[in-house]
């Protein structure tokens, strides 16, 4: 019924890699054209970077997206790059104290606006800006963005005495954040904020939406398991992380949906299923349990409010599976 390489690995990136390596050697090592990763992380970052195989990469889009960061960040210098592998631009030897930052960090709540850094993959007349800087070309206008930080929480604030390069002080914070925050950006303007210079030390991303590390497999295990022939026991089904209200179907609806055709169903067939998909747009149909298609949910053209048109968005199947 589905394709037999069609779902999620929760992997554990390494620092050194990139997620386009990782996709890379996931690709290499199961054989497959189709992977996909669920969001970037910086080679210097280590933590969870949940890849798609197949045709989940077209789910991609309805996981959750939240992420959870434990970061590290450094007072006394400011990079290039907002962390400690760039180039230092400005030092500084004035250390915040715990209760200037604490106070500082409230900012940082809610919704808050920006700055991706220079040396980032954000597109800006075409081209990404870390591309730009590698040039010399600094003087672009980089367009700010709009994030959500749940939370922010301070764990730690120590004497960088055990690392012999970089002097200063690190906060350790545990950062709950929407997609696409930049956390170096967190770290760069915390220390402008404090009268200081900061960058960002570490980072480990705990969590992807509902993918976390405590479950997350390195690369090494990945290819010890289909070495042993044991790769399926890594693969999660669609249905285990798409957040989205499910609704059984019989063999014969699945293979209509699978063709591309719509399908017509009252709501008193949807049950709870109607308001689910009157609060997303989308619904997940299942056959036997498992993930057949996204539709997309529609009022009919007739205008009907007791009938509700499925639309398939994305599908799992193909119609030869009686």
């Amino acid at each position: 019924m589905q394709n037999q390489l069609t779902g999620f690995l929760n992997l554990n990136k390494a620092s050194g890699m990139t997620a386009h390596d990782v996709v890379a050697r996931v690709r290499k090592l199961c054989k497959i054209k189709q992977v996909g990763h669920t969001g970037t992380l910086d080679p210097m970052a280590r933590g969870v970077l949940p890849v798609a195989l197949g045709r989940a990469c077209r789910l991609i889009r309805f996981l959750e997206d939240d992420k959870i960061y434990l970061a590290g960040i450094l007072f006394g210098q400011e990079t290039d790059t907002d962390d400690i592998e760039g180039k230092v631009i400005k030092s500084s030897d004035k250390m915040p104290s715990a209760e200037e930052i604490k106070e500082a960090l409230k900012v940082f709540e809610g919704d808050i606006e920006q700055l991706p850094p220079l040396y980032s993959a954000v597109h800006v007349d075409g081209e990404r800006l870390y591309k730009l800087a590698r040039k010399g070309e600094t003087a672009v206008e980089i367009p700010k963005r709009q994030v959500h930080i749940h939370s922010i929480e301070e764990l730690d604030y120590l004497q960088a005495a055990s690392d012999p390069v970089y002097k200063g002080r690190i906060l350790k914070l545990r950062i709950h954040c929407s997609s696409g925050t930049y956390i170096r950006s967190i770290a760069r303007d915390l220390g402008k904020m404090l009268n200081s210079a900061a960058c960002l030390h570490s980072l480990l991303r705990e969590r992807a939406g509902t993918f976390d590390l405590k479950q997350a497999r390195s690369l090494e295990e990945l290819k010890e398991s289909i070495e042993n022939s044991r790769l399926n026991e890594m693969i999660e089904a669609p249905e285990s992380r798409l957040a989205l209200q499910k609704l059984e179907m019989s063999a014969e609806q699945c293979k209509r949906l699978s063709f591309g055709q719509m399908l017509l169903l009252d709501k008193d067939q949807l049950g709870e299923t109607s308001e689910a998909c009157r609060a997303s747009g989308y619904i997940l149909a299942t056959l036997n349990g498992k993930a057949a298609a996204v539709c997309r949910a529609e009022k009919s053209e007739a205008g009907s409010e007791k009938q509700i048109v499925l639309s398939p968005e994305v599908v799992l199947i193909n119609g030869n599976f009686n």
